[in-house]
């Protein structure tokens, strides 16, 4: 492990971690998050390699971005989220991103299915809840609580900066 690697992951981990706190508290990623992180790799890089550090960095920013845009126009995820995927991009450049997304999605699957379990869950209580309230009514019928058409949403945020932090870990 060298210099640069100890400051690639705590670039990594710093950004990853205010970027899930802001994604789970206001389902918001700050632009001025994704920019402090984008110019800490270019400076970073720079710095190290000169010009084909700046590359690396763009580079990386490019198919961080390209990987989420598909998702982002067919609505599957936020601006924030792609922008934070590009900005993550900047610090680990192409290869890394491509390892960033592939952690990324494994934790948003995990993610999304915990949120249909509880949401399940969620309808599922409430069920029982009613048929013991009205079950001690004879003639009651209980009605079935459903939550039809209610979307899942994920904060997609916080899988990718569960993805950035494994980065950061692999990279010490």
């Amino acid at each position: 492990m060298n210099d640069s690697h100890l400051i690639i992951a705590g670039l990594l981990a710093a950004g990853a971690i205010v970027a899930a706190g802001y994604d789970l508290k206001v389902r918001r990623i700050p632009n001025w998050l994704n920019v402090a992180i984008v110019l800490s790799g270019l400076v970073l890089h720079s710095a190290t390699a000169g010009g084909r550090g700046i590359v690396f960095s763009l580079f990386g920013m490019v198919a961080g971005a390209g990987l989420l845009f598909l998702p982002y126009v067919l609505g599957g995820m936020g601006a924030g989220d792609l922008k934070l995927m590009a900005a993550i991009g900047a610090v680990v450049g192409a290869k890394g991103i491509l390892a960033v997304f592939v952690i990324s999605a494994m934790f948003g699957g995990a993610l999304a299915i915990a949120a249909l379990l509880l949401r399940d869950r969620v309808a599922h209580s409430s069920n029982r809840f009613l048929r013991m309230i009205l079950g001690t009514f004879p003639s009651a019928q209980t009605p079935r609580f459903r939550l039809p058409g209610q979307r899942v949403m994920v904060p997609y945020g916080v899988a990718i900066s569960c993805g950035a932090l494994t980065m950061a870990g692999i990279l010490l």
